[in-house]
């Protein structure tokens, strides 16, 4: 563990000049030259390193100018979501550069509160571990620039041995400049790297390190602001963005899943009888197999 932390310091050193950089107005980015924005993501950096068994430690920094009364409403709230069964999430740093140049600590953690994450139940299901840190910032001004940083701390991966996640290289505000950087060890490399929906603007490089670990960056530049229409996908799915995983292919995963699932298909015990008994009883003598079937889904998604 303490390799891992040595390591952290040395990759997250390249990102001290962008922390630097976290006072600056960018009296460049003004609501006439981006009408249609509320604000404007002027620099962000994630720093990932994975290890071999799929857990991975990343921070986020982020800056964001504010153009509009829109924007100072929506960037006051700074909201972390994470399951905690499978790790941690942190608020770090929150600094606020006013017009005239001036800096301000933000005291984050007197705004700062953890709840149940609910957004989960407009897919009819509800995850107690589903949670989310929100933090207020008070003072905002239109104007104003907001560097924050963050940590998520994966102590669990979702699949055994495997690490995989998506960034989004586009979003609902301009994005002047967004880096990448993902430190895969030299025992589980990444196998898949794909930019999705490509608008011409990542550049990809990688080196090798001392260590044997592979170092991958991706910057993209200039990135326009993306605009939601009624009904479409998630907007995640749609604009552009950088898929990454260490699996082979789906045959993996899906082979994966099976060995999950199918040790418990022959074990029903009766503490599941007796539930699936008292469901369909209760859905009535009339009731057909789809009514039953529905009963049972939503007794299982919300129970």
């Amino acid at each position: 563990m303490q390799k891992f932390g040595r390591w952290l310091s040395i990759a997250f050193f390249a990102v001290t000049v962008f922390v630097a950089r976290a006072g600056g107005t960018y009296s460049h980015v003004t609501v006439d030259k981006y009408p249609d924005a509320d604000a404007v993501l002027v620099d962000s950096v994630e720093e990932t390193r994975y290890r071999p068994d799929g857990t991975y430690v990343s921070e986020d920094y982020n800056t964001v100018k504010i153009l509009t009364e829109k924007g100072r409403r929506e960037e006051s709230v700074i909201s972390l979501s994470f399951n905690a069964r499978y790790g941690t999430a942190k608020i770090l740093e929150v600094k606020v550069t006013s017009a005239d140049g001036t800096v301000r600590d933000v005291d984050f953690a007197k705004t700062t509160k953890e709840a149940t994450d609910n957004s989960s139940v407009s897919a009819n299901i509800y995850d107690p571990m589903d949670r989310k840190i929100v933090c207020t910032i008070p003072g905002l001004k239109i104007g104003d620039v907001v560097f924050y940083r963050t940590r998520k701390e994966v102590k669990m991966s979702r699949v055994k041995d495997h690490y995989a996640n998506i960034s989004v290289f586009e979003w609902t505000c301009p994005i002047l400049k967004q880096t990448v950087r993902i430190i895969a060890p030299k025992d589980r490399p990444l196998k898949r790297m794909a930019v999705r929906n490509p608008l011409g603007n990542v550049k990809y490089s990688s080196k090798t390190l001392a260590d044997g670990s592979v170092e991958h960056v991706w910057v993209a530049k200039d990135s326009p602001q993306a605009f939601a229409e009624p009904d479409t996908p998630p907007l995640y799915k749609v604009v552009q963005n950088l898929y990454v995983s260490t699996a082979d292919d789906w045959q993996t995963i899906s082979k994966w899943y099976w060995d999950l699932c199918v040790p418990h298909l022959s074990k029903t015990t009766p503490a599941i009888s007796n539930q699936v008994s008292k469901i369909v009883a209760s859905c009535g003598e009339k009731a057909g197999d789809y009514d039953k079937i529905s009963a049972i889904y939503k007794w299982v998604a919300q129970e």
